[in-house]
């Protein structure tokens, strides 16, 4: 799964994927919010962002690349080929 994936699930359900986690929030006074946890071996945090923020990235981003078609786009033999014959 891919994070923006995870950010569209996040409203709905508890998510996650490796160091990082979104839930959903019960309604508060203000914005709707969405936690993100950011997490490593060592230390971690949770942030808090406004849902629609993230709602309208989440639209944009899908109308310039549609969710599965992230990788479409990398032509894999340019990039790796340096990288395996040492140039």
């Amino acid at each position: 799964m891919l994070y923006r994936e995870m950010l569209l699930l996040g409203p709905r359900r508890h998510d996650g994927l490796g160091e990082v986690a979104v839930w959903p929030v019960g309604p508060l006074s203000g914005p709707a919010l969405l936690p993100v946890r950011l997490r490593s071996a060592e230390d971690g945090a949770v942030v808090e962002t406004e849902l629609g923020v993230i709602a309208e990235w989440l639209g944009l981003t899908q109308r310039l690349v549609p969710l599965g078609c992230e990788t479409s786009g990398i032509r894999w033999d340019d990039f790796l080929l340096p990288l395996l014959d040492g140039s």
